[in-house]
Protein backbone atom coordinates (compact mmCIF):
# COMPACT_ATOMS: atom_id res chain seq x y z
CA UNK A 1 0.00 0.00 0.00
CA UNK A 2 1.29 3.47 -0.83
CA UNK A 3 1.98 5.25 2.48
CA UNK A 4 1.39 8.66 0.91
CA UNK A 5 -2.20 7.81 0.01
CA UNK A 6 -3.09 6.05 3.25
CA UNK A 7 -3.19 7.37 6.74
CA UNK A 8 -5.23 6.32 9.74
CA UNK A 9 -6.67 9.84 9.92
CA UNK A 10 -8.03 9.58 6.38
CA UNK A 11 -9.64 6.26 7.19
CA UNK A 12 -11.19 7.66 10.38
CA UNK A 13 -12.54 10.65 8.43
CA UNK A 14 -14.23 8.34 5.95
CA UNK A 15 -15.75 6.24 8.74
CA UNK A 16 -16.95 9.39 10.53
CA UNK A 17 -18.50 10.72 7.31
CA UNK A 18 -20.45 7.52 6.65
CA UNK A 19 -21.54 7.31 10.29
CA UNK A 20 -22.95 10.85 10.14
CA UNK A 21 -24.55 10.10 6.77
CA UNK A 22 -26.23 6.95 8.12
CA UNK A 23 -27.44 8.71 11.25
CA UNK A 24 -28.92 11.57 9.22
CA UNK A 25 -30.69 9.14 6.90
CA UNK A 26 -32.00 7.17 9.85
CA UNK A 27 -33.47 10.26 11.45
CA UNK A 28 -35.37 10.98 8.24
CA UNK A 29 -37.31 7.73 8.30
CA UNK A 30 -40.26 9.12 10.21
CA UNK A 31 -43.65 8.98 8.52
CA UNK A 32 -44.49 12.74 8.61
CA UNK A 33 -41.17 13.65 7.00
CA UNK A 34 -41.53 10.93 4.37
CA UNK A 35 -45.07 12.11 3.60
CA UNK A 36 -43.84 15.68 3.14
CA UNK A 37 -40.96 14.58 0.90
CA UNK A 38 -43.33 12.48 -1.20
CA UNK A 39 -45.76 15.37 -1.61
CA UNK A 40 -42.94 17.69 -2.66
CA UNK A 41 -41.56 15.09 -5.05
CA UNK A 42 -44.93 14.56 -6.74
CA UNK A 43 -45.37 18.31 -7.13
CA UNK A 44 -41.89 18.65 -8.65
CA UNK A 45 -42.58 15.82 -11.10
CA UNK A 46 -45.83 17.53 -12.09
CA UNK A 47 -44.11 20.91 -12.48
CA UNK A 48 -41.47 19.41 -14.77
CA UNK A 49 -44.14 18.39 -17.24
CA UNK A 50 -46.21 21.56 -17.19
CA UNK A 51 -48.30 21.04 -14.03
CA UNK A 52 -49.73 17.80 -15.37
CA UNK A 53 -52.33 15.98 -13.30
CA UNK A 54 -50.79 12.58 -14.04
CA UNK A 55 -47.14 11.79 -13.33
CA UNK A 56 -45.21 8.60 -13.98
CA UNK A 57 -42.75 7.26 -11.45
CA UNK A 58 -39.58 6.67 -13.40
CA UNK A 59 -38.23 4.23 -10.80
CA UNK A 60 -39.80 1.38 -8.87
CA UNK A 61 -41.25 2.54 -5.56
CA UNK A 62 -38.59 0.71 -3.54
CA UNK A 63 -35.86 2.69 -5.33
CA UNK A 64 -37.88 5.87 -4.99
CA UNK A 65 -37.99 5.25 -1.21
CA UNK A 66 -34.22 5.19 -1.07
CA UNK A 67 -33.93 8.40 -3.08
CA UNK A 68 -36.45 10.10 -0.78
CA UNK A 69 -34.45 9.03 2.27
CA UNK A 70 -36.89 6.53 3.70
CA UNK A 71 -37.69 2.84 3.58
CA UNK A 72 -40.20 1.19 1.22
CA UNK A 73 -42.71 0.41 3.99
CA UNK A 74 -42.87 4.07 5.04
CA UNK A 75 -43.16 5.25 1.43
CA UNK A 76 -46.00 2.79 0.78
CA UNK A 77 -47.78 4.12 3.87
CA UNK A 78 -47.37 7.67 2.56
CA UNK A 79 -48.81 6.71 -0.84
CA UNK A 80 -51.68 4.93 0.90
CA UNK A 81 -52.42 7.94 3.14
CA UNK A 82 -52.51 10.34 0.17
CA UNK A 83 -54.72 7.89 -1.71
CA UNK A 84 -57.14 7.42 1.20
CA UNK A 85 -57.38 11.21 1.64
CA UNK A 86 -58.43 11.51 -2.02
CA UNK A 87 -55.35 13.55 -2.88
CA UNK A 88 -53.91 11.04 -5.38
CA UNK A 89 -55.01 7.95 -7.29
CA UNK A 90 -52.50 5.25 -8.10
CA UNK A 91 -52.50 2.99 -11.12
CA UNK A 92 -49.20 1.14 -11.27
CA UNK A 93 -46.46 3.69 -11.88
CA UNK A 94 -48.98 6.36 -12.90
CA UNK A 95 -50.03 8.75 -10.14
CA UNK A 96 -52.99 11.06 -10.73
CA UNK A 97 -52.99 14.24 -8.66
CA UNK A 98 -56.68 14.55 -7.76
CA UNK A 99 -56.42 17.55 -5.44
CA UNK A 100 -53.32 19.61 -6.07
CA UNK A 101 -54.35 22.24 -3.48
CA UNK A 102 -54.50 19.65 -0.70
CA UNK A 103 -51.22 18.19 -1.87
CA UNK A 104 -49.63 21.62 -1.43
CA UNK A 105 -51.33 22.53 1.85
CA UNK A 106 -50.94 19.33 3.85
Amino acid sequence: MNDKLYSPYTEMSVVAFYTRFSMNRGSGLSFPKALERLRNHLLKLSDRIGNANVVELELPKRHKASLLGTIPKTLFRAFYKLSQDGIIEMNGSAIRLCDRDLLIKK
